[in-house]
């Protein structure tokens, strides 16, 4: 049990410290047509996959501590899921985390930019955020994705 509790708190303690450090890699692909394109940034525990005219983006956060993981929506780029699973563990760990998971639909071809942000709702100042800039072309395909 000790030690358990001991790997969960250096786990929360990463996230703390990796969502404060906010994102420290810019990655960018392109993808020909129906092909998947996948992107990750380690320091937030993200990962970002474009397949078509979809992109799902897991990200680690843990809402015991208030801080939640929010999306805001463009007219291009539709957030139509918006949720969030614990990890899983003994039911005697309380505060342990999960992961967000959100998908965006592409609505009209153009670039776009989508901003998420890890904050607590009563607080003007978020812990961390990240943007994906994603090109739609004119068949709603997503053809280029990058962590901003």
């Amino acid at each position: 049990m000790k030690k358990t509790m001991f790997i969960i708190m250096v786990v929360f303690l990463f996230l703390a410290v990796s969502c404060a450090s906010g994102v420290s890699a810019v990655k960018k692909t392109e993808q020909e047509k129906g092909t998947e394109q996948v992107l990750t940034n380690s320091s937030l525990q993200l990962k970002a996959v474009a397949d078509q005219s979809k992109i799902t983006v897991n990200v680690a956060g843990n809402p015991t501590t208030g801080y939640e993981w929010t999306v805001e929506d463009t007219q291009s780029l539709k957030c139509v899921v918006s949720d969030y699973v614990a990890d899983p563990v003994d039911k005697e760990i309380v505060g342990a985390g999960g992961v967000y998971h959100f998908e965006l639909i592409a609505k009209h071809p153009g670039t776009y930019t989508v901003d998420f942000k890890y904050a607590r709702s009563w607080e003007e100042q978020s812990a961390a955020s990240f943007s994906i800039r994603a090109t739609i072309n004119e068949n709603l395909i997503i053809t280029a994705m990058e962590i901003l």
